[in-house]
């Protein structure tokens, strides 16, 4: 699904380095999965929101054009659904990797806050 929203996106002109995709819980897994593994070319980014790198693995070697496409995690230190230590898990993979990733965490649960809706403006503002 997500591979056939990026396409309709590129048919409509979008160009490739414009369009970021994101995802909160387990639609972070899946946009980390389909940004960094499934989609074959550099997109503008990937926000990863209370979540984690389930098809990440130590043997994975990321090709140059996804360490070029950076990436946002951010998560809540108090997340009891998420655990805080596999996002940044996941953070350390990209970080290990050579991608440009920044990891923002916040005081409050599996939720979205005020704070870190004003930090994905500014990192979007910063890329698009």
């Amino acid at each position: 699904a997500v591979i056939a929203l990026i396409e309709g996106q590129l048919a409509q002109g979008i160009a490739q380095q414009r369009i970021v995709l994101a995802g909160f819980s387990q639609g972070g897994a899946v946009v980390l999965h389909t940004g960094y593994l499934r989609w074959p070319g550099e997109l503008g980014g990937v926000m990863a929101l209370s979540t984690y790198g389930p098809t990440f693995g130590d043997d994975l070697q990321l090709p140059e054009a996804k360490r070029r496409q950076p990436a946002l995690c951010l998560h809540g230190t108090y997340d009891d659904v998420v655990a805080p230590a596999m996002g940044r898990a996941a953070y350390d993979f990209l970080h290990g990797q050579g991608v440009a990733v920044q990891w923002r965490d916040y005081p409050m649960a599996h939720e979205v806050s005020n704070q870190e809706i004003a930090d994905i403006g500014a990192w979007l503002r910063e890329r698009l």
